[in-house]
């Protein structure tokens, strides 16, 4: 995770959610990373990308609207 990602933050925007949904989350928005390192051309040996806040709170915007389509 990103130095900016506070736990204490991630909590509150994740009510409800368990290790296997925080577990997809974290694993949606790594990808996310890697997507982003991939599309910028960024030299992968330059060192790891860490995850930013950022890309958990898209990947939790998707995974709730996800949730609500399930729900119907």
């Amino acid at each position: 995770l990103d130095i900016n990602v506070s736990l204490e933050e991630l909590a509150r925007l994740t009510p409800g959610y368990v290790g296997a949904d925080l577990k997809a989350l974290a694993r949606e928005a790594a990808m996310c990373a890697v997507n982003r390192i991939f599309e910028t051309a960024v030299d992968l040996k330059s060192g790891t990308k860490r995850v930013s806040i950022e890309e958990i709170e898209l990947e939790l915007q998707k995974s709730k609207t996800i949730g609500i389509l399930i729900k119907f």
